[in-house]
């Protein structure tokens, strides 16, 4: 833990966000657990305890998972609620079966899981479609740029790049959107990248 003892609540919470940011996530939660014993966290800070518990791969998720309302989950912690759609996405699908089911994270979920078929069939049309339907404001809005910067690149390598360098920095879907750009380069720039 930091070498300094926080000495009242706000402290507690801005060195668990110090904390957090370097990785540290066990500790943030330690912190945290002193912190929301005498405050009310706000939604921001419980945004923030929702994601370290996420990136600790917590036991204590699925308990909160089923407490959130589908507010909660559709439009006040849209940041949490992008990084859960990408570990339902990547292997964690029992987590989608705590969620609130009228909630529109998993309308969503279930267009991106259309979508993604479509991909594997390699049904253009169909993808294209399927990625219409999803609304801007989406937990998956950055997942669906890929998705459509992959059905395009077989017609317009340009055209993929450009909707890659899109997706942006802080999202969790940065890093796959840049090993995407990578692989549609070739020479010189392809060896750098």
């Amino acid at each position: 833990m930091a070498s300094h003892k926080p000495n009242n609540q706000i402290d507690h919470y801005k060195e668990a966000l110090s904390l957090a940011e370097q990785g540290r996530y066990d500790e943030a939660l330690a912190l945290w657990a002193i912190y929301k014993e005498s405050t009310q966290p706000t939604d921001e800070a419980y945004e923030h305890y929702l994601v370290w518990l996420t990136l600790a791969d917590s036991a204590d998720l699925a308990s909160h998972l089923n407490q959130l309302s589908v507010e909660q989950l559709d439009k006040t912690y849209l940041k949490f609620s992008t990084i859960l759609g990408a570990l339902i996405l990547t292997g964690y699908s029992e987590l989608q079966t705590e969620l609130p089911p009228e909630s529109a994270f998993l309308a969503h979920l279930t267009i991106i899981k259309t979508a993604l078929q479509a991909l594997h069939d390699k049904d253009e049309a169909l993808l294209t479609e399927t990625l219409k339907q999803l609304p801007y404001r989406s937990a998956f809005k950055d997942f669906r740029i890929i998705l459509t910067a992959i059905n395009s690149s077989s017609s317009s390598v340009e055209q993929a790049q450009t909707l890659l360098l899109k997706v942006p920095k802080h999202s969790v879907y940065h890093q796959i959107s840049q090993l995407l750009y990578a692989c549609l380069l070739d020479g010189n720039a392809l060896a750098q990248s």
